[in-house]
């Protein structure tokens, strides 16, 4: 499957500035799809869970007659495979595809696949799936300098007016409809749980969510002249007591949000 394209699946996506080369899953799990995150994307969050559905969504931003299309400003100038820029759009078109081939929503998929068989019982990528009186509050810190992007996110700070500098401002549980790049909600005990299936071969308590072959090729160098590109992991480099390191894994920022699971 990892090198088909979407069209394969029923969901027609194309570059416009090359009709002709298809879109893979490979490049999309190595950011070389040529899809961007267009400017709905840093536009589309909000309070609450989603109101948008994935389908519409992707259709809404990679599809010709879509009302974020854009004329077509969401795909880069260069060939699907022929660069690299990181792309979240890219992986909300992914998790789309899993819903194709899984016949059910992204969200349970994780959950019947991933989720339940690890024993996270407290995950869940919609806020209807979690306690929210369990969920942490974030905040955003206002300075000089982040004030104005703050501000141009009014709306995740609901009740706020003034935006002082040197204040911390509350953010409202908030979501995107491009979920699958990284709206998951955890804890760090659940998500290691999960950390550790992945170091032991894609198995855990004797519940296998991955093959060991899988794994081996998701942390494996994949493009190249590019070392640290693997399956959707990067590798990074650390100076530890020991010395120096490299390890697998990957980061994330939102409003509020910053993390790191090596």
């Amino acid at each position: 499957l990892a090198m088909k394209s979407p069209s394969s699946v029923g969901i027609q996506i194309r570059n416009p500035k090359y009709p002709i080369k298809p879109i893979t899953i490979f490049q999309i799990l190595t950011h070389t799809s040529s899809i961007l995150d267009g400017k709905a994307y840093r536009h589309s969050y909000s309070c609450g869970d989603p109101t948008i559905s994935l389908t519409d969504w992707i259709n809404y931003n990679l599809t010709a007659k879509g009302k974020y299309y854009y004329e077509g400003s969401n795909f880069a100038d260069w060939s699907p495979g022929s660069n690299q820029k990181y792309s979240n759009v890219a992986f909300g078109l992914l998790g789309l595809i899993i819903e194709k081939v899984g016949k059910q929503p992204f969200n349970e998929y994780c959950k019947k696949n991933i989720f339940d068989p690890l024993g996270m019982k407290n995950t869940g990528w919609f806020l209807s799936e979690i306690d929210t009186t369990r969920h942490i509050k974030s905040y955003a810190y206002v300075t000089e300098e982040s004030r104005k992007e703050i501000v141009e996110k009014k709306r995740l700070y609901p009740g706020e007016t003034e935006f002082k500098v040197g204040s911390f401002v509350e953010n409202c549980l908030y979501s995107f409809p491009n979920y699958p790049d990284g709206l998951v909600r955890t804890s760090v005990k659940e998500l290691s749980l999960y950390l550790t299936a992945m170091m032991n071969g894609g198995e855990l308590n004797g519940k296998r969510i991955l093959k060991q072959e899988t794994v081996a090729k998701m942390l494996s160098p994949q493009i190249e002249g590019n070392s640290s590109q693997g399956l959707c992991w990067r590798t990074r480099e650390f100076e530890s007591a020991s010395g120096h390191i490299t390890l697998w894994g990957h980061t994330g920022g939102d409003p509020g949000i910053n993390t790191y699971l090596f």
